[in-house]
């Protein structure tokens, strides 16, 4: 695994304590594979075995696990803020969405489902860090993309839609 529970601050601060840290442990373990198999498919034993210490040892690994911003001949931009990024935006997004508690300016509260409730902006959040998920994935997959002779592409592309405006 790549992330860890400590990781889960700042930006992306989910609730950590002795009642959660074993489901936040679970939604890493489940979707943070998840987001790499979604991305590199057939690649994603050879990116497993290339990993010492969590770090990738190969360049064509290297190039897409760091932060990148660039343009092609044609004009295009592509980025991504690296993998890492790109798995706690996946993990933050699904354990926010499906969990029974929120992340406010005030803390983590637990939801109520009284009608008077105000929902809150965090549902917007969630969907601004989906988007920046998919930013990055089609960001990253489009590398690979542009260097087919670097990475086995005996799968198709994939671009990821913005689900949320």
């Amino acid at each position: 695994m790549l992330t860890t529970i400590s990781d889960y601050t700042g930006y992306f601060s989910l609730p950590k304590n002795t009642y959660t840290n074993d489901e936040l442990q679970a939604y890493i373990d489940r979707f943070e594979e998840k987001a790499l198999r979604m991305l590199l498919q057939c690649e994603y034993d050879n990116f497993q075995a290339d990993l010492v210490n969590g770090l990738p040892q190969t360049q064509k690994w290297i190039d897409i696990f760091y932060p990148f911003y660039k343009c092609d001949d044609c004009g295009y931009e592509y980025e991504s803020l690296g993998l890492i990024d790109l798995i706690k935006s996946f993990v933050f997004y699904n354990y926010s969405i499906e969990s029974n508690t929120t992340n406010t300016i005030l803390g983590t509260v637990k939801q109520r489902g009284l009608s008077s409730d105000v929902v809150g902006s965090q549902f917007t959040r969630n969907y601004i860090v989906y988007n920046q998920f998919v930013h990055s994935f089609n960001g990253i997959m489009y590398e690979m993309v542009e260097s087919t002779e670097e990475y086995d592409l005996s799968y198709k592309y994939l671009e990821i839609i913005t689900n949320f405006s």
